[in-house]
């Protein structure tokens, strides 16, 4: 039959017939030595050259199962990679089932890796988990150590951020020795940050810092794009440990790039030293940069530094920039999940539901405006009571005492007469100065020649207030007298042991420190001619 269509056929169609037969089969061989390009781009991490050149395959030229499950499969891996992410949904309906009936343990591991970042990007950590363990098997049986190290990688985090950082470290444990074996720098970076983290969650400092430093020199292995938030993870751990390096790192990260995320760590490092100035300038600047982070934190701060400050205008300026990003990021979730949305709802009903929690969200936040405004004016008009009633206890104290000092410079008997003041002031102490009394009894501690010892901040203010309310004169002249340094309780402290009359080495005893420190604190307590 076929002989005889091909007999019936001209000379200049039979030569088109085969030329295309032959066009044909050098497209279909040119599909895998595209295939072959693209996984070695992959392997080089040029995920950008690759998903241009996958992009660039026309679907309609697979002609089978194998060229459809490689091409899916390098579709979804390089969509994670690159950030476009596949939503064909083909690993579970095409490439696993393909690759599961032909045994190949290389591309399973490749494909259920997939599947399990895919799921974890979503916040189903209970099921990113079972394929990150399936796609570890796989790997195991071929030793395909590159997925292997992210799957380990991947396990790390999730329980990083699930709270079993014990098994958050042995993961990171697995990854680095996993990663030994692949020579890929940037990832000995990763993994070593990775072992940084986990041990800094566990609260071991020592082993957290030493993972850091080894870490730093792998620094210039990681690609620009991602240098500024390698710079910002590496200040995270150095945060509370090395408040210093962790601004040096958090600057060096902003010279990069602006970042939301950087800023809001850096402010907070400026408002536990107490320049709250600062911090407020920097969080102001973190909200005019379009990252996409989310920015409650940062402009809860605002909000209420604004209302301790009394500035009502920024207040409602800050409102209205509330309500305005609020709606910058209404409009981005509708943009980016329209596309699923409509798979399962009508557009209308979900504008709609959006609209009701936009609503409640004005409400919720107007209502915890208020609340803040009015705990703010509560703490601030106790602070403000409790501190004049302290002051007037001291007044009252003081100006007993010296009455009592003038009694007992007398020639004459007035034990009667002092007695009666040492009970009015007794009295003044149980009803008017409960925190005076404290100050008393940590007074009376020094003079029976006690130690500071485990004493806090608040400790050393309550002694303070005590000294105050028996020689206010004495503690109104060392704090209006100016110095070299700002005057901290401690300091303060340290000037008025020498008021009581205790020498260097009484002092030294006292405060528990040598007798350099005690010279040190002459120094930095020294008035200015």
């Amino acid at each position: 039959m076929f002989f005889y269509i091909f007999a019936a056929m001209k000379k200049s169609q039979i030569i088109t017939l085969l030329a295309l037969l032959i066009i044909s089969s050098c497209e279909h061989k040119g599909i895998w030595d595209q295939f072959n390009e693209i996984e070695s781009l992959t392997d080089r991490e040029q995920f950008d050259s690759a998903y241009v050149k996958l992009s660039k395959i026309n679907e309609g030229t697979l002609c089978n199962d194998d060229e459809r499950a490689h091409y899916y499969l390098l579709r979804t891996q390089l969509g994670y990679l690159t950030q476009n992410p596949d939503s064909t949904n083909m690993l579970d309906s095409l490439v696993i089932p393909y690759f599961s009936q032909k045994n190949d343990h290389k591309n399973l591991a490749t494909a259920y890796y997939s599947m399990g970042y895919s799921v974890a990007t979503k916040g189903d950590y209970a099921k990113a988990i079972l394929y990150y363990k399936t796609a570890e098997e796989q790997a195991i049986a071929v030793d395909n150590n590159k997925i292997l190290y992210k799957v380990y990688e991947g396990l790390s985090v999730i329980n990083g951020l699930t709270g079993n950082y014990h098994l958050e470290l042995e993961y990171a444990k697995n990854a680095l020795k996993t990663v030994q074996q692949v020579n890929n720098n940037k990832w000995t970076c990763d993994a070593l940050y990775n072992m940084a983290l986990a041990f800094s969650r566990l609260k071991q400092k020592d082993s957290s810092l030493y993972y850091i430093n080894k870490m730093e020199p792998f620094l210039k292995y990681v690609p620009k794009n991602d240098l500024p938030h390698t710079l910002v993870s590496i200040a995270y751990l150095y945060k509370h440990t090395n408040p210093h390096k962790a601004k040096y790192y958090l600057e060096k990260s902003l010279s990069e790039i602006e970042s939301s995320y950087a800023l809001a760590h850096l402010a907070d490092i400026y408002l536990n030293e107490g320049e709250m100035d600062k911090a407020y300038h920097i969080w102001k600047r973190a909200l005019n940069v379009h990252d996409r982070r989310p920015k409650d934190k940062i402009l809860h701060n605002i909000l209420e530094y604004d209302i301790i400050h009394g500035n009502i205008d920024h207040v409602c300026g800050t409102v209205n920039e509330i309500i305005t990003i609020k709606d910058s990021i209404i409009d981005n979730l509708r943009n980016d999940t329209i596309k699923d949305l409509q798979l399962r709802f009508d557009h209308e009903v979900a504008i709609r539901k959006q609209e009701t929690i936009t609503n409640n969200w004005q409400k919720g936040l107007l209502a915890a405006i208020l609340f803040i405004s009015l705990l703010i004016a509560y703490i601030i008009i106790k602070r403000y009571r409790e501190k004049n009633k302290i002051q007037e206890a001291q007044m009252q104290i003081n100006d007993l005492m010296d009455q009592i000092r003038k009694l007992e410079e007398s020639e004459e008997d007035n034990s009667a007469a002092i007695q009666k003041l040492n009970d009015q002031i007794k009295n003044i102490m149980d009803k008017e100065g409960a925190l005076l009394k404290q100050g008393k009894i940590l007074y009376d501690r020094i003079k029976d020649g006690k130690k500071v010892h485990g004493w806090r901040k608040k400790d050393f203010e309550l002694f303070i207030n005590y000294y105050k309310a028996i020689d206010y004169k004495t503690v109104n002249r060392l704090e209006k007298t100016k110095r070299k340094e700002k005057l901290t309780p401690q300091k303060m402290f340290f000037l008025l042991l020498n008021e009581m009359g205790y020498d260097k080495k009484d002092i030294a005893r006292i405060l528990s420190i040598s007798d350099t420190s005690v010279n040190t604190l002459y120094f930095r307590t020294k008035p200015i001619e």
